[in-house]
């Protein structure tokens, strides 16, 4: 009897197995996802490297092309002149690279000089023309937009005492004397002209070369 009742005794004192902590996540519920993993900044970009900045194109002078005026804007230089404006007497004149002066201010416009050595120029009392290197009028020109007449095909217009027209070349020679009442530029080795009267087509000499 003893003995039964010692048994009864150690199955009572006896604890339970600790039971697992309960879940928090509710029944049904998907097992929790991994962390995602910490986000990297991602480097900016570089700076895109500065473009080179282009050389500008190289300079083109005026060309005589047949049928397109040639402007008087030659690089300033040519023959060692270069035009200067005297503020006071509110003409231009010409000096040379060391800055002495060659041809004395006497001109309401002056131009550069172009390569074959002469330069278009407006002269009080003279009117439109141009002068050679040492200032020396070889010829007036013919009015054209209110300025010398532009060399075209090789060729402008000249003004003669006899109030007739004529051509020039760009070295200063004259070419076709001054003798037609009107006369048109050249374009592709030809002009209009009208002579007493006469319309005509002209070449570069002069000669007819067909009547209109």
């Amino acid at each position: 009897m003893r003995s039964l009742i010692l048994v009864a005794v150690l199955g009572c004192s006896s604890k339970p197995a600790s039971a697992p902590a309960p879940s928090t996540t509710p029944p049904g519920s998907p097992s929790a996802a991994p962390a995602p993993p910490p986000v990297v900044a991602a480097a900016p970009d570089a700076a895109p490297a500065a473009e080179p900045e282009e050389a500008p194109p190289p300079r083109e002078e005026p060309k005589d092309l047949p049928c397109e005026p040639r402007m008087e804007s030659w690089e300033a230089g040519l023959h060692d002149r270069f035009v200067f404006e005297d503020e006071k007497l509110e003409l231009s004149g010409y000096k040379n690279k060391a800055g002495a002066v060659v041809i004395k201010p006497r001109f309401r416009e002056a131009y550069p000089f172009g390569p074959g050595g002469i330069a278009a120029v407006s002269e009080p009392k003279v009117g439109l023309g141009y002068i050679n290197p040492s200032g020396k009028m070889i010829a007036i020109a013919h009015a054209m937009d209110n300025g010398p007449d532009y060399f075209q095909d090789k060729l402008a217009r000249i003004i003669g005492k006899n109030k007739k027209v004529g051509y020039i070349d760009d070295t200063g020679k004259i070419v076709i004397a001054p003798k037609y009442d009107e006369a048109m530029p050249f374009c592709d080795g030809t002009a209009d002209v009208v002579l007493r009267g006469k319309p005509l087509t002209i070449d570069k000499t002069g000669a007819v070369v067909k009547k209109l």
